[in-house]
């Protein structure tokens, strides 16, 4: 029983760990690496959305394709951080950690991981770093604490509603 319960505590930081290791993966690649990585996924989205699109020009579709990527990118951010944060948070609270310490602690724990993935992007060769992308990191983090939030309200009231029927 004690083997389980160390391994239920355990495993939101073994997930937090191999979310930080695709971030660092991916913050590592080279230009044209990471632009194929993205390109396949941005090039499903833009098939797809090409009959929406039929009337643009052809010259347009370049123009189109690129903006796609640029929208796969930024959400790739935003949900690697989301995940992050969620795993994080699920690790505090398997410790016993209160909900003041697993929010600031989960969100400087990922403000930091942010700046040294964007630092490390800015060593890779052909890419930039970027304060935006550290700011849609956090905006992940932060949609993550409020969904926690709202995981921990929507459990108190169901726990409330049972209590008042047991009375």
């Amino acid at each position: 029983m004690k083997y389980k319960k160390t391994i239920l505590r355990l495993l939101p930081w073994i997930m937090a760990a191999v979310v930080l290791f695709i971030i660092l993966i991916m913050s590592s690649q080279d230009s044209v690496s990471s632009f194929g990585a993205s390109g396949r996924i941005s090039r499903r989205l833009f098939d797809m959305l090409s009959p929406v699109f039929s009337s643009i020009q052809e010259s347009s579709d370049r123009f189109l394709y690129i903006k796609v990527d640029h929208v796969v990118r930024k959400l790739a951010h935003f949900f690697l951080y989301y995940t992050l944060t969620a795993f994080i948070i699920i690790g505090l609270r398997s410790i016993g950690a209160g909900k003041l310490i697993i929010f600031s602690v989960s969100f400087l724990i990922v403000l930091v991981i942010a700046c040294l993935d964007e630092f490390l992007q800015s060593l890779t060769a052909g890419r930039t770093s970027a304060a935006t992308d550290v700011l849609l990191d956090m905006a992940g983090a932060v949609a993550a604490q409020i969904s926690a939030l709202f995981a921990i309200i929507a459990r108190r009231m169901k726990f409330s509603e049972k209590s008042d029927r047991n009375m």
